[in-house]
Order: C-alpha cells, then sequence, then structure tokens
C-alpha cells in the first residue's frame, strides 16, 4: 500500500496510542462537562434571587368569627402558617369606605369616601399599588366589583380585570403567579358578601359562599407554593362582617375583620399582641416588601411580624444548602477529587508525572 504522494508507509512507525487523561486534560474535561449544568444553576440562583411576590386578597363580608378550620379550611390553614388577629375596619362600614382605607393607609377622615357607590374618578390620595410602582414594581388589580375600579390608577397598573364571577376572576390570575410575574397583585372578592346582603349573614347559603371563595383562595395558595423561584407574602382580609341582611351597624360583627399575614420571616401561628386597624394594611404590605412607608400615613406597619420568636441568644442556625447551590459547587468538588486521586496515583509511579504536558503522548516529557 502506497500513500497518496507515493511514499511507502513507514513499517517501523508506533502503534496507536491508547487515550490518555492526563491531570490537566481530565480536569479540563470535567471543566467542559459540567460547565453547562454550572450555567444553568446560575440561572436558577438569579431566579431565586429574585424579590418576593405580595398578594393581598380582600375577601368581602367575610365575618372574623367564620374563619376556622370547618368552615374555612385554606383561610385557617393560611393563619396557621403565619400571624393573625382580628383587625377594626372604618366608619362607614362598607365595602367603598374600607377599601380606600386598606389601599391607602388613610382613615376616612383623610380620604373622605363615605358612600358606598359607584363613583366618578378616581382616589384622590396615593393606593399601595402607586408606592409599589414609584419603587420599580410591577402590579396587577382583580376586583369582582367594577365600583372599586376608582381605587385603580391606571399608570400604576399593568393588568387589571373586573369579574364578578370569582372562579373566572382567579383563572386570570392564576398565570401570573409566576417567576417573571408581577411583584404586587390585589384581589378582591365579592363573596360572601352579595350572598350575605341576599339571605343574611351566616345564613346556610353565606356559608356555602364562604366556603367557595376560601376554595378559591387555596388555588392561588397552591399556586405560589407550586412556583419556586420566589417567595410569596400573603395579607388575607375584609372590608366588614355582617349581621341579618346588612353591615351598617357600629357594632363587632360588622366591624371585626380577619387580618392574616404569612410568607417568609413571619412565625407560624402566632397570634399578634400588637392592635391592628385596617388602615395598617398598606404600611406593612410595603414594609413586608422592604419599601418605604410615607410619611404621614395614619396607619403603621405592624413589624411584630418579624419580630424574633426564639429565645435571646439562641445560636442562629446556618441555612440549608439547596439543590442550585450543590450544582454550582459540584464542578469543583469532582474536580479535586480527581487531582488528589492522580496525584496519589502519580506517587506510587502508576499514573503520568506532574510535569507531562496537556496533550502528551504516554512515555514522553515536556520539554520546557
Amino acid at each position: 500500500m502506497k500513500k497518496a504522494n507515493g511514499q511507502k508507509p513507514n513499517e517501523d512507525a508506533p502503534a496507536a496510542q491508547e487515550p490518555h487523561f492526563t491531570r490537566y486534560s481530565l480536569l479540563a474535561t470535567l471543566n467542559s462537562s459540567f460547565t453547562r449544568y454550572s450555567l444553568l444553576a446560575t440561572l436558577n440562583l438569579t431566579a431565586l434571587a429574585a424579590g418576593p411576590r405580595l398578594i393581598l386578597i380582600s375577601v368581602d363580608g367575610m365575618r372574623a368569627d367564620q374563619v376556622n378550620a370547618t368552615n374555612t379550611p385554606n383561610f385557617a390553614a393560611l393563619r396557621d402558617a403565619g400571624a393573625s388577629t382580628i383587625a377594626i375596619n372604618d366608619l362607614p362600614s362598607v365595602t367603598m369606605t374600607n377599601h380606600a382605607t386598606m389601599l391607602t393607609g388613610r382613615p376616612t377622615a383623610e380620604h373622605g369616601v363615605i358612600l358606598d357607590i359607584e363613583l366618578p374618578g378616581t382616589l384622590q390620595f396615593p393606593t399601595l399599588l402607586d408606592y409599589a410602582v414609584e419603587s420599580g414594581l410591577r402590579t396587577a388589580f382583580f376586583v369582582s366589583k367594577s365600583k372599586l375600579e376608582y381605587m385603580a390608577h391606571s399608570a400604576a397598573i399593568e393588568t387589571m380585570i373586573t369579574n364578578g364571577e370569582q372562579s373566572e376572576l382567579v383563572d386570570r390570575l392564576l398565570p401570573l403567579v409566576v417567576a417573571d410575574g408581577p411583584d404586587l397583585i390585589f384581589l378582591h372578592l365579592r363573596e360572601p358578601d352579595s350572598t350575605g346582603h341576599a339571605t343574611g349573614w351566616l345564613s346556610p347559603a353565606y356559608m356555602q359562599a364562604l366556603a367557595g371563595s376560601d376554595a378559591q383562595i387555596g388555588r392561588i395558595v397552591a399556586a405560589a407554593r407550586a412556583d419556586a423561584t420566589r417567595d410569596t407574602f400573603f395579607i388575607v382580609t375584609s372590608d366588614h362582617g355582617g349581621d341579618g341582611p346588612n353591615h351598617f351597624a357600629n357594632i363587632p360583627e360588622n366591624r371585626e375583620v380577619a387580618w392574616i399575614v404569612a410568607g417568609p420571616g413571619i412565625p407560624a401561628g402566632r397570634s399578634l399582641q400588637t392592635p391592628v386597624a385596617l388602615v395598617d394594611t398598606t404600611p406593612t404590605a410595603l414594609w413586608l416588601l422592604d419599601l418605604p412607608v410615607p410619611d404621614g400615613l395614619v396607619g403603621k406597619p405592624i413589624t411584630e411580624l418579624r419580630a424574633a420568636s426564639a429565645a435571646a441568644g439562641a445560636a442562629t442556625p446556618a441555612p440549608p444548602i439547596t439543590l442550585p447551590c450543590f450544582i454550582l459547587m459540584l464542578p469543583a468538588v469532582l474536580a479535586a477529587l480527581t487531582a488528589a486521586a492522580i496525584g496519589t496515583h502519580g506517587a506510587n509511579g502508576r499514573g503520568a508525572s506532574a510535569s507531562m504536558a496537556p496533550n502528551a503522548p504516554r512515555g514522553s516529557h515536556h520539554q520546557a
């Protein structure tokens, strides 16, 4: 056989060498092999590094004394996972007044919303959503009564949906509970208020309507927990309770509302000792999101939510190693183990010399 140039092949040439990994080539291979995983892990950590979202839910007409594991298992589970108390609403004890109080951090005497009807224009004071947008956050506004659009300044809201059918409203909300979704979501559920006016508070129909709203809360909590890319704060409350067919009188059944807060850093099962009013909702939401609380608000952040629950002087546990961190560490760990193993082989005369060039054939030494 002849080569293409007519010369005979060198019959004395050494046989082809088997593939050989030196310390350097093996480390290079490890580095190349795990680069893709390191990049993926880095991207995953970037997603996890996104700030928390906050979902504020107002359940219209929910009586505080009916929130329990039997009537409202999802509300009760959220309460048990975080902190809770009974808050006092504002007067008059109606929907428009108390949503203005809830979303501005200002009482009726300041925001002036006393009529529980469709009002022209929009609220004349900044709301929680305005403050969030000023700080660079994205917001969404979901309501099941059109009159609450009065609380929404269009420049402060990226997504705004009004729908009287609660399940459809939540259907529209759930796709936004994702890594790149809004940072602040406000949701209003019209039940059990509408049924309470029709059949009376605590009637069988009212209790069924309350259970329906509880089921919608369960869907939202499940979606937030399924999205591991972000932490979620929940604030769940109401505008008023009710007695008989209405909620206008200045009595505890109308004025006491559940106030539940759950999320990272909030001790589970805590019963708040600080007196809370509905006007404290917006300042507390801003504080939880580490946003500035404007001067001049009557409402105040409830800082007891993050007060230490452990005994003073107790050791702080080390944070657990999560899967993304482990993936990032894996190339370095394997490389170190491989280098140690090769070094051991070399010391015993069974491996390549430490001075061997990366691509040198077996038996050859790199010449400086």
